[in-house]
């Protein structure tokens, strides 16, 4: 359960140095389009179909629960508190933008994709018609609202760095697609999502071309009656139940809601781009200066393509390349109004067109107007951790007679760049004879690679000379051996495939270095599930004790958290078409009931859990120096009158204390019991006589103590110091009513201090027994004395499992009177420890995901343990994320709960009875404390 569970540096600057004085449009000064849906991760709430069953009919879309993030082991098994963070940005891919007006455009041959007879979907054309994308504008715009509002990554909190668009942005490589895209994107632009005759509709859609809408039951035509098209596939009784909505494309002259203009949103942070097959190929296929067919004209001209007089088989299988040809030449059309911004885009131009920007950095990241190269390193600064690289998978060499003309491959002199890259900032590497290179003086840097094509899709080795007899085109394959030889490269991301799928490349079993690399892809904007992904890279401490990690100081543990985001639009467009946002919605819904995708497995492109929302782990190919985590920033101990006092420290490193003034009851106002900056996590537990004595390590690892001037009192004793080098520490009274301190240092060792005195809080009397060590490491500590006497200690490690030990004899002090380190199930990265009020002892603790669990005794002093239940953490409408928890009973027998989530805002419930598996609800104290593991990088 458990265990399966559980602005950087140089960005702005180099975009702002990119960034020519006058250069680019001005921004439109508008209100940019909006939507009132609150905009969350995936993480806080999915969007879901009413029903996944097959022939479930025509779905709406409904609120799912968030998913957490699953935690992926293939590449590396030691899972490593993250306490740094590395990067954070936002994916963004395949967006389609489709102007769904172009002549260019093969409408009619989606339904030789359509499942049955006679073609059986065999034809790969599905792809060729969608009931929804004369609305691609508007998604995307609500996909950059959606974007824009995340704003940071919601695991480490960092602001989001940029966002990386990894190819097919366009459709159909034309102008006015491209436009609109980085219009899109750049925020603040009017976009009129109309061509041709601007005002004048001259779509399969809007009927306009079909005879009114009665002349092809094979399109949606959502502003004409049902029952003015009988047999539709898509409308009326017969059809899927697609919605009938007046007004949304009218064909008679009337601008519809869909052609409607309006302001971009737009991202609101730095973007670059990555070329796509559709970016630069005719339909995504075929190159646009192909001297058999004049696409070029047929894409500007006034003859919009609607069928073709070519007599095509049953199976694609036996079209053949002549067939192809035939098509082609014998294409039909029907007349509609000419426009030169149809033009189709060589790469060349694609470039040039992200110079006239209203974003940054000017170019989005290619590196200049007239160069023929959409390869290209993103700028970063010298204390920069990780390095970008944007590579051209799209071949446009193809003749058009090549197998997969729409995969991807990579030439020979963008391959050897890239070495040369990756060479640039790794002190070490395997050759090509398998053998480790050593490079001294060169500074290692992690690399992250974009491109729009998945490795197993990079197979078109074309290069429009016989079918590429000269081999200057490698495939995915020949990549990954390339990137394997490199143990700082972590990641590639990509999309094409219009599918969540994350694959991990680890190295050959023949290979010196361990590790590997993940691939994740990524879906469209175009096609359900239509998401985008976050993604954030953190980095746990470096492994301190020999043999850990299998030698002598052993990687950190990389984590890569990637978190799906879907558009910020309505789960319902309600009928209302007035803004872009509730279109976004109308698409979506629409996307989800595509009879080509539900009948292919509307779930395909979803992906499964692991594949949406994960911890990708994989170890660090160098020294990353995170900080040590922190032990917990609240603590919780039992006056003599039995109220709680409780202790806390802030973001800003000051210690806190207040207390119930009755049992279980309200707080007290809040004092500064130390000031900051410093004070980083804390304990407490009370005298024998009842007076609390609370433990708090501060920024140099010193843990200090004070203790009540008398038992229920405010006002604390002065400050002792014990020694330094703690990062964690838990306190307990034992059977003999002396306290007993435990703590963590540096080197995830756990020492053990006990009180010499009952009652006496003095260093020289009560305190004079230095520390001693107990074996196994931790990095974090609970303990608590069972009601036989004997203190049981859990603690995690610091790869997040859990151990634990029991003492063999009451009030046991050394080492050989502890019982032996064993393993407890579970992924936990807080926990704490009380007894209930029936003796059996309880444990408390949030995972990785912030969520919280708890598990009894079996028997009080038995030893062991019930199995871990989830305890709800709503608050409201909303899912709480817990970081820390810290667990007492009060004088009335229940165990109180003081939880802190991932914004440091403290939470309380209580047992609804003593020793109860019932909790009240969560109540906000409204109090800030320190809410991650450490300040570093955060």
């Amino acid at each position: 359960m458990v265990a399966a569970a559980i602005d950087a540096g140089g960005f702005r600057a180099a975009a702002e140095a990119a960034t020519p004085t006058g250069v680019g449009r001005t921004a439109a000064v508008r209100t940019a389009s909006t939507s009132d849906v609150p905009v969350v991760t995936t993480w806080d709430q999915t969007v879901q179909r009413a029903s996944y069953a097959q022939g479930a009919g025509y779905q709406r879309l409904v609120a799912g629960p968030g998913e957490p993030h699953a935690i992926r082991t293939d590449l590396w098994s030691r899972f490593g508190p993250p306490t740094m963070a590395l990067a954070a940005f936002a994916q963004m891919t395949d967006l389609h933008i489709v102007d769904d007006q172009s002549p260019a455009r093969l409408e009619f041959m989606d339904r030789y994709a359509d499942a049955g007879a006679p073609h059986y979907a065999s034809y790969p054309t599905d792809s060729a018609y969608r009931g929804h994308e004369f609305l691609s504008t508007q998604v995307v715009d609500a996909m950059c609202q959606a974007v824009a509002g995340v704003g940071k990554g919601p695991r480490s909190k960092k602001p989001l760095q940029f966002t990386i668009v990894t190819g097919d942005a366009i459709d159909n490589c034309q102008h006015n697609e491209n436009r609109w895209y980085i219009d899109l994107l750049d925020g603040g632009q009017t976009i009129v999502p109309d061509s041709g005759h601007i005002g004048l509709d001259q779509s399969f859609a809007g009927g306009a071309l079909t005879n009114g809408g009665t002349g092809d039951n094979h399109y949606y035509y959502p502003s004409v009656p049902p029952q003015q098209v009988p047999g539709n596939q898509y409308t009326g009784t017969s059809g899927l139940g697609f919605p009938y909505v007046p007004g949304l494309l009218d064909a008679s002259g009337a601008v519809g809601a869909a052609r409607r203009p309006f302001v971009s949103h737009g991202l609101g942070m730095p973007w670059y781009a990555a070329y796509g097959n559709h970016d630069g190929l005719w339909q995504g296929n075929e190159p646009i200066d192909n001297n058999l067919v004049d696409v070029q004209g047929m894409t500007v001209g006034s003859s919009k393509t609607s069928g073709t007089s070519a007599d095509l088989p049953d199976d694609y299988s036996d079209l053949g390349t002549f067939g192809k040809l035939m098509v082609a030449w014998e294409l039909e059309g029907t007349r509609v109004v000419a426009d030169p911004n149809r033009r189709l885009l060589s790469r060349k131009a694609f470039i040039q067109d992200h110079f006239n920007t209203a974003g940054l950095p000017v170019g989005h990241g290619f590196q200049g107007v007239g160069i023929d190269k959409a390869y290209y390193a993103i700028p970063s600064g010298s204390g920069d951790l990780i390095r970008y690289i944007t590579l051209d998978s799209t071949n446009t060499n193809t003749d058009g007679f090549g197998s997969g003309a729409a995969g991807g491959s990579i030439d020979t002199d963008q391959l050897n760049w890239l070495e040369q890259q990756l060479r640039a900032n790794s002190s070490r590497y395997i050759d090509t004879r398998n053998r480790i290179v050593t490079q001294s003086g060169v500074q290692d840097k992690m690399y992250v690679l974009f491109c729009h094509h998945t490795l197993n899709t990079m197979d078109n080795l074309d290069d429009g000379i016989f079918g590429g007899i000269f081999g200057d085109r490698h495939t995915g394959d020949e990549l990954k051996a390339l990137l394997l030889r490199y143990p700082n490269v972590i990641a590639m991301v990509n999309g094409h495939t219009h599918a969540n799928k994350i694959v991990p490349h680890p190295t050959p079993a023949s290979s010196p270095i361990s590790g590997g690399f993940w691939e994740i892809s990524t879906a469209s904007h175009i096609d359900w599930p239509i998401q985008s992904r976050i993604i954030e890279i953190m980095a746990s401490p470096d492994a301190q004790n020999a043999g850990e990690f299998g030698s002598a100081a052993g990687p950190a543990t990389l984590s890569i958290f990637t978190t799906m985001v879907d558009p910020a639009a309505p789960l319902s467009f309600g009928g209302d078409t007035s803004t872009p946002a509730q279109l976004a919605s109308l698409a979506r819904e629409l996307a989800t009931n595509d009879p080509q995708e539900v009948s292919r497995g509307i779930t395909r492109r979803m992906g499964v859990s692991q594949d949406r929302n994960t911890q990708l782990l994989l170890p660090a190919p160098f020294p990353l120096h995170a900080p040590h985590p922190l032990g917990s920033p609240i603590a919780a101990a039992r006056n003599k009158d039995g109220c709680l006092e409780l202790f806390g420290t802030d973001a800003q490193g000051n210690l806190w204390n207040t207390g119930q003034q009755t049992a279980g009851g309200s707080l007290r106002p809040w004092t500064k019991l130390a000031s900051g900056p410093g004070w980083q996590s804390v304990t407490a537990s009370s005298h024998q006589d009842g007076r609390v004595e609370v433990f708090a390590i501060d920024q140099n690892g010193y843990v200090t103590r004070r203790a009540q001037t008398s038992a229920g009192s405010s006002t604390y004793t002065a400050p002792q110091q014990f020694d330094s080098g703690f990062t964690s520490v838990t306190a307990v009274q034992d059977q003999w009513g002396g306290m007993q301190v435990y703590a963590t240092r540096g080197d995830n060792t756990i020492r053990h201090r006990w009180q010499d005195f009952l009652n006496d809080d003095t260093a020289s009397n009560g305190w004079f027994t230095p520390w001693t060590q107990l074996g196994g490491t931790a990095i974090q500590l609970a303990v608590e004395t069972g009601s036989d006497g004997r203190a049981m200690l859990v603690a995690i490690k610091e790869d997040g499992l859990l151990i634990q030990r029991r003492m063999n004899v009451a009030n046991a002090q050394t080492e050989s009177e502890w019982g032996g380190v064993l393993p407890l199930d579970g992924i936990l990265d807080s926990i704490d420890m009380a007894r209930n009020l029936d003796g059996r002892l309880a444990i408390f603790g949030t995972n990785p995901d912030g969520q919280l669990f708890r598990r009894f005794e079996t028997a009080p002093a038995g030893g062991t343990w019930q199995s871990w239940v989830q305890m709800s953490t709503q608050h409201g409408s909303t899912t709480l994320r817990m970081r820390h928890v810290s667990a007492e009973r009060n004088g009335a027998g229940k165990i109180e709960l003081f939880a802190v989530d991932d914004t440091g805002t403290l939470y309380h419930c209580t047992q609804t009875d003593p020793s109860s598996t019932t909790w009240s609800a969560w109540e906000s104290y409204q109090f800030q404390l320190r809410a991650t593991h450490t300040f570093a990088g955060l």
